[in-house]
Protein backbone atom coordinates (compact mmCIF):
# COMPACT_ATOMS: atom_id res chain seq x y z
CA UNK A 1 0.00 0.00 0.00
CA UNK A 2 2.76 2.45 0.93
CA UNK A 3 4.70 1.61 -2.23
CA UNK A 4 1.57 2.19 -4.32
CA UNK A 5 0.98 5.62 -2.72
CA UNK A 6 4.62 6.56 -3.14
CA UNK A 7 4.71 5.62 -6.84
CA UNK A 8 1.41 7.28 -7.70
CA UNK A 9 1.33 10.36 -5.45
CA UNK A 10 4.83 11.25 -4.30
CA UNK A 11 7.28 10.12 -6.99
CA UNK A 12 6.07 12.43 -9.81
CA UNK A 13 7.42 15.93 -9.16
CA UNK A 14 4.33 17.64 -10.56
CA UNK A 15 1.94 15.83 -8.24
CA UNK A 16 4.20 16.39 -5.26
CA UNK A 17 4.41 20.10 -6.03
CA UNK A 18 0.65 20.37 -6.45
CA UNK A 19 0.02 18.50 -3.21
CA UNK A 20 2.48 20.51 -1.12
CA UNK A 21 1.48 23.83 -2.72
CA UNK A 22 -2.21 23.24 -2.11
CA UNK A 23 -1.55 22.25 1.48
CA UNK A 24 0.58 25.37 2.06
CA UNK A 25 -2.12 27.65 0.64
CA UNK A 26 -4.73 25.96 2.83
CA UNK A 27 -2.49 26.22 5.88
CA UNK A 28 -1.91 29.93 5.26
CA UNK A 29 -5.60 30.70 4.94
CA UNK A 30 -6.42 28.66 8.03
CA UNK A 31 -3.73 30.53 9.99
CA UNK A 32 -5.16 33.87 8.91
CA UNK A 33 -8.68 32.75 9.84
CA UNK A 34 -7.39 31.65 13.23
CA UNK A 35 -5.89 35.10 13.84
CA UNK A 36 -9.13 36.70 12.67
CA UNK A 37 -11.61 34.77 14.82
CA UNK A 38 -9.66 33.66 17.91
CA UNK A 39 -7.89 36.87 18.91
CA UNK A 40 -8.22 36.55 22.69
CA UNK A 41 -7.22 32.88 22.69
CA UNK A 42 -4.07 33.64 20.71
CA UNK A 43 -3.13 36.49 23.05
CA UNK A 44 -3.23 34.01 25.95
CA UNK A 45 -1.25 31.30 24.10
CA UNK A 46 2.43 30.99 23.26
CA UNK A 47 1.86 33.29 20.25
CA UNK A 48 1.03 36.19 22.56
CA UNK A 49 4.47 37.72 21.97
CA UNK A 50 3.31 38.70 18.46
CA UNK A 51 1.07 41.32 20.07
CA UNK A 52 3.99 43.29 21.53
CA UNK A 53 3.08 46.94 21.09
CA UNK A 54 5.33 49.83 20.18
CA UNK A 55 4.28 53.49 20.37
CA UNK A 56 5.71 56.00 17.90
CA UNK A 57 4.28 59.54 17.76
CA UNK A 58 1.21 58.53 19.82
CA UNK A 59 0.35 55.71 17.41
CA UNK A 60 0.50 52.11 18.60
CA UNK A 61 2.04 49.50 16.28
CA UNK A 62 2.44 45.73 16.51
CA UNK A 63 5.51 45.14 14.32
CA UNK A 64 5.91 41.41 15.05
CA UNK A 65 2.30 40.71 14.12
CA UNK A 66 2.69 42.69 10.91
CA UNK A 67 5.82 40.78 9.96
CA UNK A 68 4.10 37.48 10.75
CA UNK A 69 1.16 38.36 8.49
CA UNK A 70 3.53 39.43 5.71
CA UNK A 71 5.33 36.11 6.01
CA UNK A 72 2.08 34.11 5.89
CA UNK A 73 0.73 36.06 2.91
CA UNK A 74 4.07 35.67 1.13
CA UNK A 75 3.83 31.93 1.70
CA UNK A 76 0.28 31.93 0.32
CA UNK A 77 1.32 33.96 -2.72
CA UNK A 78 4.32 31.88 -3.69
CA UNK A 79 2.51 28.60 -3.05
CA UNK A 80 -0.44 29.63 -5.19
CA UNK A 81 1.92 30.85 -7.90
CA UNK A 82 3.77 27.53 -7.75
CA UNK A 83 0.54 25.54 -8.07
CA UNK A 84 -0.70 27.70 -10.93
CA UNK A 85 2.61 27.45 -12.77
CA UNK A 86 2.71 23.66 -12.47
CA UNK A 87 -0.84 23.39 -13.80
CA UNK A 88 -0.07 25.83 -16.60
CA UNK A 89 3.10 24.03 -17.68
CA UNK A 90 1.39 20.65 -17.46
CA UNK A 91 -1.24 21.89 -19.93
CA UNK A 92 1.48 23.15 -22.27
CA UNK A 93 1.47 26.90 -21.64
CA UNK A 94 3.88 29.28 -19.96
CA UNK A 95 3.07 31.65 -17.12
CA UNK A 96 3.19 35.26 -18.26
CA UNK A 97 3.58 38.49 -16.34
CA UNK A 98 -0.11 39.37 -16.73
CA UNK A 99 -1.09 36.10 -15.02
CA UNK A 100 1.27 36.76 -12.13
CA UNK A 101 -0.25 40.24 -11.74
CA UNK A 102 -3.72 38.67 -11.76
CA UNK A 103 -2.70 36.31 -8.95
CA UNK A 104 -1.34 39.27 -6.96
CA UNK A 105 -4.62 41.15 -7.52
CA UNK A 106 -6.71 38.17 -6.39
CA UNK A 107 -4.64 37.75 -3.23
CA UNK A 108 -4.74 41.49 -2.52
CA UNK A 109 -8.53 41.50 -2.94
CA UNK A 110 -8.97 38.45 -0.72
CA UNK A 111 -6.73 39.87 2.01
Amino acid sequence: MAQFLYRNLWAPKELRTLLIGTLLVSLGFLLELMFLFFLEDIKQSFLGFLYWEMTILDVTYTPLLTLFHLLVWGLIFFSSLMVYTVIREYTGGRTGMSEIIAIIAILAFSS
